[in-house]
Parts: structure tokens; C-alpha cells; sequence
């Protein structure tokens, strides 16, 4: 069922960002293009742990820390770093509290 879950999460996503990819304009990559991007790249490694924590299952318990930092922690700097370079307004306040 996890991985039931995480396959249709990542399709419901997918086809979310698809749509907001026909809305936006054509001019650069828009800040919610990058979260949905991003959103994406977190639930692929979510599923690729739960396969590989069923595949080997005596590594399972540093399979989902790995996957679990990989996929959360990791995307969130990369996402706050992202809005940090671009000069988003509130990005900084916002970016400081998610890394500590």
C-alpha cells in the first residue's frame, strides 16, 4: 500500500504541475514551477526507498533515514536556496527558519 500510495501521489502531482505549466507564462521558470518540480523529485525518492527498504530489508531502518532527509530536508534548502537567489521578497525569514 505505500508504494500504491506514493505512485498515486506522484501522478496526482505530476498531473497538477502539467497544468500549471499551461497556465503560467512562457517567460523563465516561475517559483511555484520549482515547488511543484521539487514536490515531485521528493515523491520519486520517497518511492524508490520503500522499494528499496522492501528489497533489502535488513538496511530498511537507513534505507527510510536516507530517503526521508534525501527527499524532505534536502529539497526544502534546495527550494529555499532557489527563492533566496532569485531576491523573492520574505524569502529570508522564511528560508533561516527552514533550515534550522
Amino acid at each position: 500500500p505505500r508504494i500504491a500510495v506514493c505512485m498515486i501521489s506522484l501522478l496526482t502531482l505530476i498531473t497538477k504541475s502539467v497544468a500549471l505549466m499551461n497556465v503560467v507564462a512562457d517567460e523563465g521558470v516561475s517559483w511555484m514551477q520549482r515547488v511543484y518540480e521539487m514536490s515531485v523529485y521528493s515523491l520519486l525518492l520517497c518511492l524508490l526507498g520503500h522499494i528499496a527498504s522492501f528489497r533489502h530489508a535488513p538496511i530498511s531502518g537507513i534505507i527510510a533515514e536516507l530517503a526521508t532527509c534525501a527527499g524532505l530536508w534536502a529539497i526544502a534548502v534546495v527550494l529555499v536556496v532557489n527563492l533566496m537567489l532569485r531576491n523573492c521578497e520574505g524569502a529570508y525569514g522564511t528560508g533561516w527558519a527552514l533550515v534550522i
